[in-house]
């Protein structure tokens, strides 16, 4: 059940369950320290193939699951802190030829309580073909605020972009209950019906959970610049010189 209170705040954050997004964010947190802690105690230097699932478990109500898996891996030059990242080996191994070095894993969750309003129940109802508009908005606001935090998460670390971005989206009904002020009971406002028997009126609504996961990369700093050895050597016959040269190296 949502309530009111789950989904008050500004005009900005009107539609937004901030507290159940600001949970899964640190439930996401936890399940990475403990990854990272098992990736420590066999000598690993990073972790591949992060893969993160989520969900809301049945048998405890209320709750927030978070499962965070990958395969632990050494480098031959071992960097100075321990890595994750959600790329496959190969993909990662061909990133850090290129000169790109991994900074850190990243990730945002947005919940999203999206309305239904009386058009999306006619399309229901009608069984006509047309969008439905709340969610389709609700989805995007998921995204733009889950993207920034991984963005927000990326520039904290030092990267300068984010690769292998995963999105996964859940859909829950949302039983919400109301009560007429001054009435004992009605029936849905927003369907136009008039005062039915003396219940509260209620609804299904829709929360859109919506997680983003990636890795913040940056550009491994250039290598020193190197003198080259170039050998000089004359081709005049020995008799045509004037002075006796002998091969010299020079540096550039």
């Amino acid at each position: 059940m949502v309530t009111t209170s789950a989904v008050a705040g500004d005009a900005a954050d009107a539609h937004e369950a901030r507290e159940l997004s600001r949970a899964y964010n640190e439930s996401t947190r936890l399940a990475l320290a403990r990854l990272t802690a098992e990736a420590t105690a066999v000598g690993a230097h990073g972790v591949v193939s992060v893969r993160a699932t989520f969900g809301r478990p049945a048998w405890a109500q209320g709750a927030i699951e978070v499962r965070v898996i990958g395969t632990a891996v050494r480098e031959p030059d071992a960097p100075g802190a321990l890595w994750l990242c959600d790329l496959s080996g190969q993909d990662w191994w061909a990133l850090r030829r290129g000169g790109w070095r991994l900074v850190a894993f990243v990730y945002g969750h947005c919940a999203w309580v999206a309305v239904t309003g009386p058009d999306d129940r006619r399309i229901v109802r009608g069984a006509i073909s047309a969008e439905f508009e709340h969610f389709g908005d609700a989805l995007r606001q998921c995204r733009q605020r889950a993207a920034g935090q991984m963005a927000e998460m990326s520039a904290a670390a030092g990267g300068q972009g984010i690769v292998g971005v995963h999105l996964q989206r859940r859909l829950e009904d949302v039983r919400v209950v109301r009560h007429h002020p001054g009435r004992t009971g009605v029936a849905d406002p927003r369907e136009g019906d008039e005062v039915a028997e003396a219940i509260p009126f209620q609804w299904s609504d829709n929360l859109l959970v919506l997680s983003a996961t990636g890795t913040a990369v940056r550009a491994a700093p250039a290598p020193a610049a190197t003198a080259r050895l170039r050998l000089v050597v004359p081709l005049t016959p020995r008799r045509e010189r004037q002075v006796p040269v002998t091969a010299e190296a020079t540096f550039e």
